[in-house]
C-alpha cells in the first residue's frame, strides 16, 4: 500500500507538471521557467496532493501506519525536478527505503560493521572512501537520498544493495519496537530488496545501457550480502558477472589507458580500478575453493604488484592477497583429482604447504592471542577483520589438508596432513568463539557460522571414529564443541539464523553423546552441507538389530551407561564437498540438511 501511494503521487505530479487537468492546481503562472519558482509549485501541489481524497484513503488503509510526515517533507525522497517521470523500478525501490528516524537509527547499529565490508578499507588521500561509500552516518544518509535522486541506474543499485547490507544487521528484537517504522516486517522487506536489487542489476547490464565501474561495485557489494545469508554459490555467480564486466571494462589490464583531466582523478580512479580488480580475483578465488568449482580469472591476470605498489601497504591486505593465491592452488589440486591425476595430488599438498608456511609468518603472534582490552589502538572493525582473516587461513589450511584425514589410517605418509588439518579445525573453532566474544553486539553472518561449524564437525568426527581410544586432549575438545554449540545456540535465539540453528543442534546431540546419552529419535540422518552425511543411531538391547538408512549393525554392549561410539557415522567424499547441482535451493545453508540426505556423491566407507 506504501507502494502505491507512492505510484499515485507520482503520476499525479506527472499529470499536473505536462500540463494535464491544471485546473486542479492552486497555483497560477504555469508558464514560469524559474527553477525556484518550479520548486514553490511542487511544494504546493505536494501539499493539495497530501489532502487528496484518493491519498488520505490509501494513507488510512494502511494495516500498519507510517509516519508519511518524515519521508513526505523530505525533498531528497522525492523525484528531482529535472525528472519528474522515474521508472517503476526507482519507485518501488523509495517505497523499501524507512522513514528518516528510522533509517538513522539502522545506519547507526550497522555502523561498526561498515569497514569490514568489501570496498570500504580503500580511501583516498582525503580520507574520503574512493568507491564514493560513506564513512559516517551524516554521510550515509546523505549517499541514500543522493542515489535516489541521481539518473544512473547503477548508483541506485549500488545505494540498494550498500542498505541491505545495513537492513541485514538489523536484529530482529529491534524491529518490534515503537521506535522503529519499517515499510514491512524486516524479513519481507529484505526479501524485496532482493527481488529490487536483482532487477535494478538486469537493468544495468542491458545492452541497452552497457557497463559501468558502479556496476562492478554492486555486484562485490551483492555478493558479500548472499555471503553473510550463508549463500556461497549465489556470491560465487555474482563475481562471476563482475569479473566479466569488469574484463570488459579493461581492469585486468596492467596499465590503464583512459587520459583523465587532472592527476589527483587519475591516481583515484586508478586506486579505485585496482580495489576493484583485486577485490573480484580474490573473492573469485576464495569462493571457488570452498565450493569445490573451477575459478574465473586466470592466474596470469593476476598483477605481481597488486597491493605492494603502495608506500605503505596494509598487512592485512597482503595477508588476503596471498591467502587468495592460496586458494587458487588448491583449486588446481582439486580439479586435477577430479580429473583423476592421483599421481601428482600429494605432491602438489606439499607445494602448497611451503605457500602456507609463508602466510603463516606473514601473521603477527599477537593476532593469535588477541583480546581487546590490550590492543587500545585498534578499533573494533580491524580486530574483527583480524579474526575473520585468521578464520579465512585456518578454513584454507584445513580444506588443503582435508582429503588426506581419510588416507592417514591406512599410510602413515599422510598422518601429518591429518594432524595439521585438525589443527586449524580447532583453531577455527576457537577463533571464531573469540569474534563472537570480541563483538558485544551479535553481528549477522550465516557464513562464519558454517565455517566454525565445519570445523567443529572435523573435529567431531575424528573423535567419534577413534571410539574407545582415548587420549588427554579428548575431553578438552569435546568441551570446546560444547562452547561451541552454547555460542551457536544464543546466536540463532538472537538472530534466528537457520544455520545457527542446525550446527548448533548437530553440535550438541554429538556432545552428549560423547557424555554417554542420547535421547533423540533411533534413526537420525542428515546431510552436512560441504562435507557428507551424518548418521546417528539410539543404542538399542543387546542382540537388537538396528536399521539407518543403508547402514545395518547389531548392538552387543550389554552395559546401558557404556558409551557406544558406534552410534554416530560419517561418509564423506574426498575432493569434493559441495552439493550436486539438482539439490541446489535459493537457502543454500540455511535449507533443511534433514531433507538432503538422499545424495549418492559421498563414499559409503565412511570419515
Amino acid at each position: 500500500m506504501a507502494s502505491l501511494e507512492a505510484s499515485v503521487r507520482s503520476l499525479c505530479q506527472a499529470i499536473s507538471q505536462t500540463g494535464i487537468n491544471h485546473s486542479s492546481l492552486p497555483v497560477a503562472a504555469l508558464g514560469a521557467q524559474s527553477s525556484e519558482y518550479e520548486q514553490g509549485i511542487g511544494a504546493n501541489q505536494d501539499a493539495a496532493l497530501d489532502e487528496a481524497p484518493l491519498i488520505q484513503y490509501l494513507r488510512h488503509s494502511l494495516a500498519t501506519q507510517v509516519d508519511t510526515s518524515i519521508r513526505s517533507d523530505d525533498p531528497s525522497r522525492q523525484p528531482c525536478v529535472e525528472n519528474p517521470i522515474i521508472g517503476p523500478t526507482e519507485r518501488r525501490i523509495r517505497g523499501l527505503i524507512p522513514v528518516n528516524s528510522t533509517l538513522v537509527r539502522i545506519l547507526d547499529l550497522s555502523h561498526k560493521f561498515w569497514d569490514v565490508w568489501p570496498l570500504h578499507s580503500a580511501r583516498d588521500f582525503h580520507s574520503q572512501n574512493i568507491h564514493g561509500l560513506p564513512t559516517s552516518v551524516g554521510d550515509a544518509v546523505r549517499f541514500i537520498d543522493d542515489s535516489l535522486r541521481s539518473s544512473s541506474p547503477s548508483i541506485l543499485a549500488k545505494c540498494l544493495a550498500w542498505f541491505c547490507l545495513c537492513l541485514q544487521q538489523l536484529p530482529p528484537a529491534y524491529t518490534t519496537t515503537p521506535e522503529f517504522c519499517l515499510p514491512m516486517p524486516k524479513a519481507d522487506l529484505m526479501d524485496k530488496c532482493l527481488d529490487e536489487l536483482d532487477v535494478a542489476v538486469f537493468q544495468c547490464s542491458s545492452s541497452r545501457l552497457g557497463c559501468d565501474i558502479d556496476l562492478l561495485e554492486v555486484y562485490i557489494l551483492q555478493a558479500e550480502l548472499f555471503v553473510n545469508m550463508g549463500r556461497p554459490c549465489r556470491a560465487w555467480k555474482s563475481v562471476r558477472q563482475g569479473v566479466d564486466n569488469a574484463m570488459l571494462l579493461g581492469l585486468h589490464r596492467p596499465q590503464q589507458t583512459i587520459i583523465f583531466h587532472t592527476l589527483h582523478r587519475h591516481e583515484q580512479k586508478d586506486a579505485r580500478s585496482k580495489s576493484i580488480w583485486s577485490t573480484l580475483w580474490q573473492l573469485d578465488w576464495q569462493l571457488s575453493m570452498f565450493l569445490g568449482l573451477p575459478y574465473t580469472v586466470p592466474r596470469e591476470l593476476i598483477p605481481h604488484d597488486d597491493g605492494d605498489d603502495q608506500a605503505s601497504p596494509l598487512l592485512e591486505q597482503q595477508i588476503m592477497r596471498c591467502l587468495a593465491s592460496v586458494c587458487g592452488q588448491i583449486v588446481d589440486r582439486d580439479q586435477r583429482q577430479q580429473r583423476r591425476h592421483k599421481e601428482s595430488s600429494y605432491t602438489d599438498t606439499i607445494s602448497i604447504m611451503e605457500r602456507m608456511e609463508h602466510v603463516r609468518n606473514l601473521i603477527p603472534k599477537e593476532w593469535y592471542n588477541f583480546e581487546r582490552e590490550n590492543q587500545p589502538r585498534v578499533t573494533p572493525a580491524l580486530a574483527f577483520s583480524r579474526m575473520s582473516l585468521l578464520l579465512n587461513f585456518h578454513l584454507t589450511n584445513k580444506l588443503l589438508h582435508l582429503p588426506y584425514v581419510l588416507l592417514a589410517a591406512h599410510d602413515r605418509k599422510y598422518e601429518h596432513s591429518r594432524f595439521l588439518a585438525l589443527e586449524s579445525a580447532e583453531a577455527m573453532v576457537q577463533t571464531y568463539l573469540r569474534l563472537r566474544d570480541l563483538i558485544q553486539d551479535n553481528f549477522t553472518c550465516d557464513f562464519l557460522d558454517f565455517l566454525a561449524f565445519s570445523g567443529g564437525v572435523v573435529l567431531a568426527a575424528d573423535l567419534s571414529k577413534r571410539g574407545q581410544e582415548k587420549t588427554q586432549d579428548d575431553e578438552r575438545i569435546w568441551e570446546l564443541l560444547g562452547r561451541l554449540s552454547s555460542s551457536l545456540g544464543r546466536t540463532a535465539e538472537e538472530l534466528g539464523c537457520s544455520v545457527a540453528i542446525q550446527a548448533a543442534e548437530v553440535l550438541k546431540n554429538l556432545y552428549i553423546i560423547s557424555k554417554g546419552g542420547y535421547n533423540g529419535p533411533d534413526c537420525y540422518e542428515m546431510m552436512i552441507p560441504y562435507f557428507g552425511i551424518m548418521r546417528i543411531r539410539a543404542p538399542k538391547r543387546p542382540g537388537q538389530i538396528v536399521q539407518c538408512g543403508d547402514w545395518r549393525t547389531v548392538s552387543l554392549s550389554s552395559d546401558p551407561n557404556m558409551v557406544d561410539f558406534n552410534m554416530v557415522d560419517f561418509s564423506t567424499d574426498m575432493f569434493s564437498f559441495r552439493f550436486p547441482s539438482e539439490l541446489q535451493t535459493a537457502e543454500e545453508l540455511g535449507q533443511d540438511w534433514e531433507d538432503l540426505v538422499a545424495n549418492p556423491m559421498y563414499d559409503s566407507n565412511g570419515y
